[in-house]
């Protein structure tokens, strides 16, 4: 798989989640159904600031042609080895395509090397600052900012990058 909307497809889901022995026969869970699903909502505004089983298992039944399945149903799925093994198996695609360089070449071929152009592209009409707002900094930038911040922790144990705070008066 080449590009993100090969991995991301069904079909690719559906053929990682027959050879993890997560989808066997037709059933009325459909893991790549709720893998999209999932996706779908993660990336679209909500209404509130978290994401629960329950918001995704009503996301699903509201989108799923069956009959709807209860979050306990849902959560006993999910809770399967082979549900893991095919969640991990699209993971290690995802990260495969993402470390590729063709990738790399194509995101820097479409996006404009201008930021005036790239907020255009994009429709950005407006950036709202909001106070309290830490923003990490290339260690070459440190020394030319007074207020400094600790900087977020790093997932692999390292030092955090310095930061500074966006105090909005």
């Amino acid at each position: 798989n080449t590009s993100l909307t090969s991995v991301l497809s069904k079909e690719n889901i559906c053929c990682i989640a027959r050879a993890k022995k997560a989808l066997v026969r037709q059933r009325k869970f459909d893991v790549a159904d709720y893998t999209l699903t999932a996706l779908n909502l993660m990336c679209s505004p909500t209404k509130s600031s978290e994401l629960t089983l329950k918001s995704i298992a009503d996301a699903y039944n509201k989108a799923s042609d069956n009959e709807s399945m209860t979050v306990k149903c849902i959560h006993k799925q999910l809770q399967q080895e082979t549900t893991l093994e095919t969640v991990k198996e699209l993971c290690q695609q995802l990260l495969t395509l993402f470390k590729s360089k063709s990738l790399n070449l194509k995101l820097k071929e479409n996006l404009p090397a201008d930021l005036k152009a790239l907020l255009k592209r994009l429709k950005v009409n407006d950036i709202i600052l909001i106070d309290g707002t830490e923003i990490d900094l290339q260690y070459s930038c440190a020394d030319n900012f007074s207020c400094k911040s600790k900087g977020r922790p790093r997932d692999d144990g390292s030092l955090p990058r310095p930061g500074i705070k966006l105090h909005v008066a």
